[in-house]
């Protein structure tokens, strides 16, 4: 209540741990308020005590996982992640070796065609739009008046976000592999067979490793998911 889903991995975690805890219930589904207009005709969302009614229950009823008007809260996607029925537990992720958990109470992983992965490279280009907003920066501050000086600024640190967020990842191999045959709530080791490419850059790089695991059919509740790691 109130916080909603706030440390929702975390009790999580300790239900996991003991199986004689429960909890962590999600109270609602949806925001439980109403559009109400204010005098400057300026709408929001209105809950307990927004009408002039005493008692109420504050903004206890505004803890769902969607809004009033159907649209979602950010907070959706950690529910959606820490419900995963299938966790990798990364062992040594440079060479491609997880522990694998059903955390299914019911269903073999053997209900799984195949594991689908893929190996990318980010962050090549960051350093070098950092050196070019800096040259911008003081160029501008040495060689022209006040008012150049903010206006090339300015227009500079708009180019450098605007290059940040076209920064690209880059594909360098992807393939297949089989699922373990694992029971319900059963362990198993996988190792994903890729190669990190050599690099002579001068700066840090960023490798990511995406899995995911497709279902046979599609069901009324899910098509995929996907699970991310991060190779350091």
């Amino acid at each position: 209540m109130g916080n909603s889903v706030g440390n929702l991995k975390d009790y999580w975690q300790k239900i996991y741990e003991n199986p004689r805890i429960q909890g962590a219930f999600i109270w609602d589904w949806v925001d439980q308020g109403f559009w109400k207009t204010t005098e400057n005709g300026e709408q929001f969302f209105a809950y307990g005590g927004d009408f002039g009614d005493y008692p109420n229950d504050g903004n206890f009823c505004l803890n769902g996982l969607i809004l009033p008007d159907r649209n979602v809260h950010p907070s959706i996607n950690e529910v959606k992640l820490v419900y995963q029925p299938i966790h990798m537990i990364p062992i040594d992720v440079s060479k491609g070796i997880f522990n694998i958990w059903n955390v299914y109470d019911f269903t073999n992983l053997n209900e799984f065609v195949d594991l689908n992965w893929t190996l990318s490279r980010y962050g090549e280009k960051v350093i070098f739009f950092l050196l070019l907003f800096f040259f911008f920066f003081f160029f501008f501050f040495f060689f022209f008046f006040f008012f150049f000086f903010f206006f090339f600024s300015f227009l500079s640190f708009l180019f450098f976000l605007f290059l940040l967020t076209k920064k690209k990842s880059l594909k360098i191999s992807s393939g297949n592999h089989p699922v373990p045959n694992l029971a319900p709530r059963e362990y198993g080791t996988i190792t994903i067979d890729f190669t990190l490419p050599k690099t002579t850059r001068n700066y840090p790089e960023e490798f990511w490793i995406e899995l995911n695991f497709t279902l046979k059919n599609e069901t009324m509740y899910v098509c995929y998911f996907f699970l991310f790691f991060i190779l350091f």
